[in-house]
């Protein structure tokens, strides 16, 4: 408790050195990961260090990738709302989860076994099985109180250890596959009684867990199933298995017990599985609410056009060094031109809607005052890097970042109901100036041309005052302010987002400052 106890606070201060590492992601090049830094040190994934077990990442980063306008989860803010305050319940919830963290290997065994039938080898009738148990119990009782000759025992256990011979390497194998599901469910067990004994009564939460009851509880389903993989360990015994199944044909009953439970249970599964991981992200969701009050639910309206923030912030900077801001953004003035020094601000506001873009359509808390918004179908375009064994430049990468970029957003251009939204930084460094406006522009029409609106983050002050754009876009900037004390360049910004072009650049301060003299010549 002591150690989950540092770890809130960690995320509270954003203290990143004192929370777990972020895992690994299933599409590690996927644009959303780096531009919005979701995973890494200082990332959304250590934010969301509260997620243990691998169906939960694995359900987070299905949620951030595939982020759009038809995958908003409104639903899921009710049951955050409820088991924000439940403190004493999610910590529980958390020790439990905690205990549970693997690679996700045994969980996909696990989901496969319950539903596949391929595990099952082919062995004699249950009939035959319980016909020859019966045979050698009776025999064995005969030869003891009635005084049959010990050769018609011999004879019944001939039959039997053939019967072993044949089956029983292919039972003992489907056996240690059938244990290590069963173990793998058994570990999940103490999350569900926790979840169910804390249940908050809110209506997604409640449909949410209602597989788990029913005429038989999943619980006592598990525990079956837990006896039924103790019997199954009797064959490591040693010598007690060797005398018991020769006998009694232990293990082929064991083995038929686990595929009735297989049979009648199987396929539920999945769908405990399923609500797991959905309250575990959702305990996640509230107490990243619940460790900052100051965050809101966002409103989102199906058919609505415009996003409109107010008190805007990046939720990945602590609260006493995080700067908010207002924007606004619509088909009216589709277009958001960012201008300001090194620096200033522009690259984390442009990350800053788009990790609150994420975290609405998820269905949590966002880092603002208010955020009124529609399902987005969101593209980035900001760390972008050259590929030298590919044999790619940095302007072809930046070209297919863009390409991608517009590729996403046309592929949603028809859905119903969703708007396409892009965040541009710093786009075509790699060309020079004259190419870079030209191209620049014939790009933003594509863009605007499919409806969709966003914001672009620059220095070239030109290209965010050329007059074709100017007349469909807002213009605001970031300033800075630079000093001179005792021959040293101090720089001060202030992190607010002010209307019009950047009047001020720092590039040759930012030389002076650090080390390069500007006036000195060969």
């Amino acid at each position: 408790m002591a150690n989950l106890n540092r770890q809130a606070i960690s995320r509270m201060e954003r203290d990143w050195s004192g929370l777990p590492e972020s895992p690994k992601p299933p599409t590690p090049h996927h644009r959303l990961l780096t531009d919005l830094n979701i995973v890494g040190t200082g990332s959304l994934c250590q934010l969301f260090s509260t997620l243990a077990t691998p169906l939960a990442w694995r359900r987070f980063f299905s949620n951030v990738l595939n982020s759009d306008g038809a995958t908003v989860r409104i639903d899921r803010q009710g049951a955050v709302a409820a088991l924000m305050p439940a403190l004493d319940h999610r910590q529980r919830l958390y020790l439990a989860t905690a205990e549970i963290r693997s690679d996700g290997r045994v969980e996909d065994q696990l989901l496969h076994w319950a539903t596949a039938k391929e595990h099952a080898p082919k062995i004699p009738p249950r009939w035959s099985v319980v016909g020859l148990t019966v045979a050698s119990v009776v025999t064995l009782a005969a030869v003891a109180v009635a005084g049959v000759p010990v050769t018609v025992l011999g004879g019944v256990l001939i039959v039997n250890l053939i019967v072993n011979l044949i089956y029983l390497p292919q039972i003992h194998q489907a056996l240690e596959a059938l244990e290590r599901s069963g173990t793998t469910l058994r570990r999940y067990e103490r999350m569900i009684d926790i979840v169910l004994t804390g249940a908050v009564d809110e209506p997604y939460l409640s449909q949410l867990l209602s597989p788990f009851y029913g005429t038989t509880p999943a619980t006592t389903e598990i525990r079956r199933l837990q006896r039924l993989v103790n019997f199954a360990d009797l064959r490591r015994s040693g010598m007690v298995y060797l005398l018991l199944q020769p006998f009694t044909m232990w293990s082929f009953h064991v083995f038929s017990g686990l595929l009735k439970w297989q049979q009648r249970v199987g396929h539920k599964i999945f769908v405990w599985m399923e609500a797991l991981t959905e309250y575990e992200l959702l305990a996640t969701l509230a107490g990243l609410h619940y460790d900052n009050p100051g965050w809101c639910f966002p409103t989102i309206k199906v058919g609505h056009t415009d996003i409109q923030a107010i008190g805007l912030g990046h939720p990945l900077i602590a609260d006493g060094v995080r700067v908010n801001n207002d924007i606004t953004l619509g088909r009216t003035q589709p277009l958001l031109f960012i201008t300001g020094s090194n620096m200033s601000g522009k690259s984390t506001l442009l990350r800053a809607l788009g990790i609150n873009i994420l975290l609405a359509q998820m269905g949590g808390a966002v880092c603002a005052q208010r955020l009124v918004m529609p399902p987005v179908t969101l593209a980035t375009c900001f760390n972008v890097q050259d590929a030298l064994v590919a044999g790619r430049s940095f302007f072809m990468a930046e070209l297919l970042c863009i390409r991608t970029a517009i590729d996403t957003l046309e592929s949603a251009r028809y859905v119903e109901g969703q708007q396409l939204v892009f965040l541009f930084d710093e786009i075509l460094r790699g060309t020079n100036s004259l190419d870079r406006r030209i191209a620049v522009e014939m790009i933003i029409r594509r863009l605007l041309a499919a409806d969709a609106i966003g914001i672009i983050a620059t220095h070239d002050l030109e290209l965010a005052n050329k007059q074709p754009l100017r007349r469909r876009s807002q213009l605001m900037h970031f300033e800075d302010q630079i000093q001179i004390v005792k021959g040293k360049v101090l720089l001060q910004f202030d992190y607010r987002l002010r209307e019009g072009i950047a009047t001020t650049s720092n590039a040759l301060m930012l030389l002076k400052a650090v080390g390069i003299d500007t006036t000195k010549e060969r």
